[in-house]
């Protein structure tokens, strides 16, 4: 009898021990669901891999030593309030915040987010930009009104703006031996000396036409050397050659898949797929094929183009922070090729963070 009871109490422990790892096999499968867009049991083409919202943590220890030599827990790390663009090069993350005025550095082997140290200290940082030879250039949206380039070692070498014309710069790319930047209070762009810092000329004017900006804001440059503009006021960006020459347009005012109704930031893959955040549409990001094979038309933007956003609530990550956007504000960068994408800010207030995206074709 009593045999037979611990058989039948091994039977009933097996089936709910079976129960259970189907349970959290169901939670898992639902969980890494939720992390693709669209989910299975379709082919995935974007998938959430984590936010970036601060540096990394003071571990259990360090706590602990903290509270028994001072009394009290570490400060906790440095956190992103609002931050507008992030830019991905060899060491991590250069992200521009500017609700603290600073420019940030994430350090992609030690995990670490700090203030980018440089001096002068941009007061409106919106935008950066690393050289061929390891500067890095900001651009100060704010007190200098100016881009300022800095050495690695964080003095500023050299400084580009306007002296007797209104100018407040945002995107910028480096074109040949020249420095290309948006001037948002002239819609138009500005063109240096990338060495001297000499202004020599300005490319566009206001306006809806091919080659004429409604506030130009991001820039990247595609494989075949042509630059992307975001024209946020028109609804599209467009494509200028090294000599400033229009040379097409994607995208335009609407809310279906590759129309805009504030786009925001643009960004680059390695294959030419060209990579589009929008304030307005609800999606993180556009996707668009290869730049500049043939004009941009509408019939041929239902067929090319595809919609990589994921929605809101859509998706979550591992640690049940929430992936999806329904408002990205910042700029689109991947990380390498168009395999990642770094996509954001979103969020409110102080809990704003940038989402990573592994993109599929």
């Amino acid at each position: 009898m009593a045999l037979a009871i611990a058989g039948i109490g091994v039977a009933v422990a097996a089936v709910l021990s079976g129960v259970s790892c189907a349970d959290s096999s169901v939670r898992l499968a639902e969980e890494a669901s939720r992390r693709m867009y669209p989910p299975l049991p379709q082919s995935p083409r974007v998938v959430a891999r984590g936010n970036l919202r601060s540096g990394k943590a003071p571990s259990a220890g360090e706590v602990e030593l903290s509270l028994f030599l001072f009394g009290e827990a570490p400060e906790p790390p440095m956190a992103f309030v609002r931050p507008l663009f992030v830019l991905a090069d060899a060491r991590g993350l250069l992200v521009c915040d500017a609700a603290v005025g600073m420019a940030m550095r994430w350090d992609r082997q030690t995990r670490e987010l700090g203030a980018l140290d440089v001096t002068p200290r941009p007061a409106r940082p919106v935008a950066a930009l690393t050289a061929a030879n390891g500067d890095v250039l900001v651009a100060d949206a704010g007190g200098s009104g100016a881009v300022i380039r800095y050495e690695p070692g964080g003095r500023s070498s050299q400084s580009y703006g306007l002296k007797d014309e209104p100018f407040r710069p945002a995107g910028m790319s480096i074109v040949g031996d020249e420095l290309w930047v948006a001037n948002v209070l002239e819609h138009r762009i500005e063109v240096f000396d990338e060495e001297s810092g000499r202004h020599k000329r300005s490319l566009g004017r206001r306006g809806a036409a091919p080659g004429e900006f409604g506030m130009p804001l991001a820039m990247s440059r595609t494989p075949e050397g042509k630059i992307c503009i975001v024209d946020s006021l028109n609804c599209r960006v467009q494509l200028l050659d090294a000599n400033g020459n229009h040379v097409s347009s994607v995208g335009s005012s609407g809310d279906l898949v590759g129309t805009f109704g504030r786009a925001k930031g643009v960004a680059v893959g390695s294959d030419g797929t060209i990579f589009v955040t929008d304030a307005a549409s609800g999606a993180a990001a556009s996707r668009f094929r290869r730049a500049g094979e043939r004009p941009w038309s509408p019939e041929r933007a239902r067929r090319d183009q595809r919609i990589t956003g994921v929605p809101a609530r859509r998706c979550r990550t591992a640690d049940g922070i929430r992936g999806g956007l329904l408002r990205a504000r910042g700029r689109a960068a991947p990380a390498s090729g168009h395999s990642s994408l770094c996509v954001g800010p979103h969020g409110r207030g102080s809990g704003r963070w940038w989402s990573d995206f592994r993109i599929g074709r």
